[in-house]
């Protein structure tokens, strides 16, 4: 028999790996089953107005930019300077855009950037967001536009 042939250490060396690939199998179907697939996006377009952040991937502590680009033929006048909102995975608002009370024109072929340091502006803006899934939204009369990125440690 073939099993006569090979020794008991390798024997047992190959079931420690089968079930070592067992356990890794199922952690990985684990996760899968209990983790949200959410589809990351760097960037949204409508019309020719743009929104992006330059990853879809960010590590804790590390800046985000936003950017919003005008390609359309016309000026994109928000009514002040709050242009876009970040919201964490149950939708709450984290940091809402630049706020002033200035209205704030965007000509063709302009882009305006906000970069964003993680903080949490509404509840606690000297502490940082929890690592998960964000959503930066443009500004909702303007155009329906979101990109979703991650947080990881």
């Amino acid at each position: 028999m073939v099993f006569e042939k090979i020794s008991k250490k390798t024997l047992f060396v190959l079931w420690v790996f089968l079930v070592a690939l067992v356990a890794i199998v199922a952690t990985y179907a684990y996760m899968l089953n209990n983790h949200p697939l959410v589809e990351l996006s760097r960037m949204d377009v409508s019309n020719g107005l743009i929104l992006e952040v330059d990853k879809t991937v960010y590590e804790r502590g590390e800046n985000v930019t936003i950017t919003f680009t005008n390609n359309s033929t016309e000026t994109v006048t928000f009514p002040d300077a709050g242009w876009s909102t970040i919201r964490d995975s149950a939708g709450r608002i984290v940091a809402p855009g630049m706020v002033a009370t200035v209205v704030l024109p965007v000509p063709a072929g302009d882009s305006l950037t906000w970069i964003w340091h993680q903080l949490n502006a509404l509840s606690n803006p000297t502490v940082m967001v929890p690592t998960g899934i964000y959503t930066v939204e443009l500004y909702p009369r303007i155009a329906d536009l979101s990109v979703k990125f991650e947080i990881v440690s």
